[in-house]
């Protein structure tokens, strides 16, 4: 535990672990002092072909006590969904061949979880002229017409990162073999990548994160519920971790900046 204020608790929930459909519930946390809890999760899928399929559902429970042997109870609408392919932290796109085009479509979410413009990127094949302000690049050598993957990664990085044509709030990194993309501002910004030709261009999603606040009046005190923790099931296997940060009755609603949020209790 770690007290930022005196109204404010952090504490770790759920140590990094691998979890799947079994799922894996937190410790039971006492809230009877607080006025709200948040619980953050995060999920990192262990298998890269699955990595844009995968879907972790956060359900938050109650108790009477922390062992939480006889009285745990999920509560209603205390359920949140995050798609690692809608609410990516950050991605890898691969460049494969230049047999084929493709589309990279790729929507930024702000601070809020309002969806920002979808921008569309576009391969252009050996022999094929590249326009920067239609949004493509080049994925091989016009000479010879065989695939640079170290080229390609390069060209899609300088266009994710153009100022006028590229993806506002985001950043791309270039490898010789790959691009990653994340947030310029890590916890403002996560977003949507697809790929419309998986054979050209892979995407592998590297991290996806989930976030459930919940209000002391949602729980059913009357009944001496006062604990409460979360319950965290993936589709895949990925890695999953979580944190809860409690709030006093003083301290001000945390500020929703990644992934899925559902409010419970308002």
């Amino acid at each position: 535990m770690r007290r930022l204020s005196d109204s404010v608790k952090v504490d770790i929930a759920i140590e990094p672990k691998g979890v799947t459909s079994s799922g894996t519930t937190s410790p039971y946390f006492k809230l009877d002092n607080y006025s709200r809890a948040l619980f953050v999760w995060s999920v990192t899928p262990e298998n890269a072909s699955t990595s844009v399929t995968l879907t972790s559902t956060g359900t938050l429970y109650q108790a009477k006590d922390a062992s939480a042997a006889t009285s745990a109870a999920a509560i209603t609408s205390g359920t949140a969904i995050v798609s690692a392919a809608t609410k990516a932290v950050y991605a890898t796109i691969t460049p494969l061949t230049s047999v084929a085009t493709a589309t990279l479509s790729i929507t930024a979410y702000d601070i809020n979880g309002d969806a920002k413009t979808a921008l569309a990127f576009y391969t252009s094949t050996a022999g094929t002229a590249v326009s920067t302000a239609d949004r493509q690049f080049a994925i091989g050598d016009t000479a010879s017409g065989t695939a640079a993957i170290s080229t390609a990664a390069t060209n899609l990085a300088a266009l994710l990162n153009n100022t006028t044509y590229g993806v506002p709030g985001l950043y791309a990194s270039a490898s010789s073999t790959a691009v990653t993309v994340r947030a310029i501002e890590p916890g403002e910004n996560v977003f949507t990548i697809t790929s419309s030709n998986t054979t050209t261009l892979s995407v592998t999603i590297g991290q996806a994160m989930g976030m459930l606040e919940i209000n002391a009046s949602a729980l059913t005190l009357s009944s001496d519920f006062t604990h409460v923790a979360i319950n965290v099931v993936n589709d895949v296997s990925a890695i999953t971790s979580a944190f809860i940060l409690r709030a006093g009755r003083r301290a001000v609603a945390p500020v929703q900046r990644v992934g899925a949020l559902t409010t419970v209790g308002e």
